[in-house]
């Protein structure tokens, strides 16, 4: 299993739009960009509307140094990943990824991430032990699989934080994982004494909260809102309203969190004598405001696009991750509900409120120990291609593919499919159709 390699067939398609090769300077976009818009501009050509909008999407992404970087790494499919968040808030896992191209490097992460899950299994199975009284440890020692898991997100968060272009946010986003950390002490020891002091414990996640508001606000003020506007259409639900929808969409989960905690604290401290079921009102609106709004938004973005090929991959990217939410989603819906059917008074075991968690862990687990070193040890022969490239130069795999595609035929035909646009052999060459 290989992620695209820079330059490949799929990070072509807007350089195209705008006529330049792959990988040409800012200047070069910049330059193309203002050529392009006053070409295909709807008051000189009524009729290039879709033209000049495609080409503002592209000078969007290209112009954006984080954007462009994954365009050419993973083409239009990493795009549409990094939109949906999926590598991290920040695009953290950026700086991990391209070292998953080696194929070392990736059984490496795979034999981790299996050893990580199964640490990380033990964590609802020793919270169980204890609340079920099977065991009588204390729970600093029930907490000990949660710090070994802790390890791995802090010499995470250490690397992105060094090698960060955006050095501030990074350290930010490192306090964050600390506030954390912190709040899983104090938990343990609060778990510990008697009587219990929630709200102290949970001091740190209010410090959490804090940054997390700053983060957002700093991320969608009114100027970057207009500014990404006028090169890009919303691909969000914004109820009409512009900036006004916009910081609904953004603001709108960290104040349920807020008010989910502030009614869970007074429910812990004594101090209301309402449900479990009001607590988890908050949660609840959540995950149906997630599911709405991620299909609502999975149509918006394929309704504005145009292109027939990128629109087919952002289809296939969006109906994946949407799939995992449900899914995702369905079981921690499981799971609030039997929590608080059994903090309601029901009589039976926690371990039965775990059984969501444990089925997720074991579906996690299935895939690290089974189906990843399929993927890495059956990868493609064709895919050695990318690590003969030195110094960004194309590879002899790839000039001997090119010279056979320009003669119109293969070499050992016998052996090797013929090298046709469809194949996996042959190379892109945008400009090539443009002129």
């Amino acid at each position: 299993m290989r992620l695209p390699k820079r330059g490949g067939g799929n990070s072509a398609r807007l350089y195209q739009v705008l006529e330049v090769e792959p990988g040409a300077s800012d200047e070069d976009i910049k330059r193309a960009y203002k050529k392009m818009a006053l070409k295909y501009h709807p008051d000189k050509n009524p009729d290039s509307a879709d033209k000049f909008k495609d080409i503002n999407n592209a000078y969007n992404i290209l112009s954006d140094p984080q954007k462009k970087e994954i365009y050419d790494m993973y083409g239009e499919e990493g795009l549409v990943m990094y939109e949906q968040g999926m590598f991290g808030e920040d695009g953290e896992l950026l700086h991990v990824l391209p070292f998953l191209q080696s194929p070392a490097m990736l059984a490496l992460f795979v034999c981790l991430g299996c050893l990580l899950v199964c640490v990380a299994t033990l964590i609802p199975i020793f919270i169980v032990l204890k609340l079920d009284a099977v065991v009588n440890w204390n729970w600093g020692v029930v907490f000990i699989p949660l710090w070994i898991v802790n390890l791995i997100p802090g010499i995470f968060f250490c690397i992105t934080t060094i090698r960060s272009d955006k050095k501030l946010r990074a350290v930010w986003s490192f306090v964050q994982y600390l506030c954390l950390l912190a709040f899983q002490i104090l938990l343990a020891i609060e778990l510990q004494s008697n009587p219990f002091r929630w709200s102290l414990a949970f001091i740190p996640i209010y410090v959490f909260m804090i940054i997390w508001f700053i983060k957002k606000s700093s991320k969608n003020t009114l100027a970057r809102y207009r500014e990404r506007e006028q090169h890009q259409a919303a691909e969000e639900v914004q109820f009409g309203l512009g900036y006004g929808g916009h910081l609904i969409r953004t603001f709108f989960l960290p104040v349920m969190l807020v008010v989910f905690l502030i009614l869970l604290i007074v429910k812990l401290e004594g101090g209301a004598f309402y449900s479990w079921w009001i607590v988890s009102i908050p949660l609840l609106v959540t995950i149906a405001w997630k599911l709405i709004f991620r299909i609502a938004d999975d149509v918006k973005s394929l309704n504005n696009t145009q292109d027939v090929e990128e629109k087919s991959k952002k289809k296939m990217v969006l109906c994946g991750v949407t799939v995992a939410m449900v899914l995702a989603m369905a079981f921690i819906l499981t799971f609030i509900i039997l929590a608080v059917v059994r903090l309601d008074g029901a009589a039976y075991k926690v371990a039965i409120v775990f059984i969501p968690i444990f089925i997720v862990l074991g579906c996690m687990l299935c895939c690290f120990c089974i189906c990843a070193p399929c993927l890495c040890c059956c990868k493609n022969p064709d895919d050695t291609g990318g690590d003969m490239e030195e110094g960004g130069g194309a590879s002899p795999f790839t000039v001997h593919s090119q010279k056979y595609i320009d003669e119109g035929k293969s070499p050992e035909q016998e052996n090797t499919p013929t090298a046709t646009e469809e194949s996996p052999l042959a190379p892109s060459s945008p400009m090539k159709d443009i002129d």
